[in-house]
């Protein structure tokens, strides 16, 4: 029906704004990716930046959702603040990493 239909196309469309915030968001912190290299010991830290922006997001707001039922295309806004102590998150991030791959 017309719901799922809405309801799978803006769910994508949030999957994708999301993935493109973390992308940028990795982008954009070299010093969260150094952090990541050196405490991680990793050759990329971006990957793990990415991931960690993706877990911040999944709490981002979504707005401004658009649906365009002939095209089954849906447009939305994701929201993403930036954490005020995104370095100490991010270390956080890295501890809980690491202690759930010491199980």
């Amino acid at each position: 029906g017309m719901g799922t239909n809405r309801a799978v196309a803006c769910r994508a469309a949030v999957g994708n704004g999301v993935a493109e915030a973390a992308r940028k968001f990795a982008h954009d912190r070299d010093d969260l990716v150094e952090i990541a290299e050196d405490s991680a010991d990793v050759d990329d830290g971006r990957p793990l930046v990415d991931t960690y922006a993706r877990s911040l997001l999944n709490s981002a707001r979504i707005r401004d959702e658009m649906f365009n039922p002939v095209e089954h295309t849906c447009w939305v806004t994701v929201d993403f603040i930036e954490p005020l102590m995104a370095r100490d998150g991010f270390r956080a991030f890295l501890e809980s990493l690491k202690s759930e791959g010491a199980k």
